[in-house]
């Protein structure tokens, strides 16, 4: 008998090449969204690297004037 999974992977399959609605996509979240998808994506590499916790470098955000 099989079991089922207690998580299902989902899948997304997208084509790279309309880098555009790519664009779009995180153009139209919020700056606060974007930081937090960073953030998230940083969390994941590190992890991949063999850390169990998150070295402390706190991510910081320089205003440059126009």
């Amino acid at each position: 008998m099989k079991m089922k999974r207690a998580i299902e992977p989902i899948v997304k399959i997208v084509d790279r090449e309309n880098e555009k609605d790519d664009l779009r996509y995180w153009l139209s979240r919020t700056p606060e969204e974007r930081i937090d998808a960073v953030l998230h994506l940083r969390k994941q590499y590190i992890r991949s690297l063999g850390y169990s916790e998150i070295p402390g470098i706190e991510p910081f955000v320089k205003i440059i004037p126009r």
